[in-house]
């Protein structure tokens, strides 16, 4: 199973959270934990697990930028009123 694959290239990318400060492991952990909310989105997906987890990681970040993004212009036509 596609997501089997994906929690075992997960579980391989532990060794990074050991060797991280604790406020970067906090942060590895959250973007783990917020990654595998979109791994429903490749049940079939014939790519490698690593590519998946990377893309949705990719993924997750520019939903967080577009979002800053989009509150930077709102701050900024607020103060141009």
């Amino acid at each position: 199973m596609v997501n089997e694959a994906i929690e075992r290239e997960i579980e391989g990318w532990q060794k990074f959270e050991s060797i991280m400060y604790e406020e970067d492991r906090k942060a590895f952990d959250k973007m783990m934990l917020e990654a595998r909310q979109f791994l429903d989105a490749f049940p079939k997906s014939k790519q490698d697990p690593a590519e998946v987890l990377i893309l949705t990681l990719i993924f997750q970040q520019q939903k967080v930028i577009n979002k800053l993004l989009a509150e930077i212009e709102m701050k900024g036509r607020k103060k141009g009123k």
